[in-house]
């Protein structure tokens, strides 16, 4: 919401304070996505569930963390991309940026049903309801 009201204002309404705003939230959700994915990545539960996809992060610490910001940059990219996009299209047309919201969670689905991976590889967690959910709510965390 923050880059919308901040794109349609004119340029000289526009302050430092703002801008700083939306900085501090994309690096903040950057770097707690980043270490939560490392952490996520290193832990034996995942290790022992989720075998294909754990293990890419390397076990030495520094380069961890050299990974970690890594990928710090890499989340901040795609949140910016992300957010500025959106901000223009909803102030384009706000029932375009819903459709074009509904189409990205619908491929994105079936890019994971296509793969097999759309259901939660855990016991307990892998019923139809509880992996729609959590799809829906991984894809929330993108948006």
């Amino acid at each position: 919401f923050q880059t919308a009201v901040l794109v349609s204002m004119k340029p000289e309404d526009r302050t430092s304070v703002q801008f700083l705003s939306i900085l501090a939230s994309l690096l903040t959700t950057a770097y707690i996505s980043a270490t939560a994915d490392r952490d996520i990545d290193l832990s034996p539960d995942t290790i022992k569930f989720d075998t294909p996809v754990a293990g890419y992060f390397p076990s030495e610490p520094v380069q961890q963390m050299l990974a970690t910001w890594g990928s710090t940059v890499a989340f901040i990219g795609y949140g910016t991309a992300k957010v500025v996009c959106i901000s223009l299209l909803v102030l384009v047309s706000r029932s375009v940026a819903g459709a074009w919201y509904g189409a990205e969670i619908l491929v994105l689905l079936a890019v994971r049903a296509v793969r097999g991976q759309w259901r939660l590889p855990r016991p307990g967690m892998d019923s139809v309801g509880v992996s729609l959910f959590l799809h829906l709510r991984v894809y929330g965390c993108l948006l």
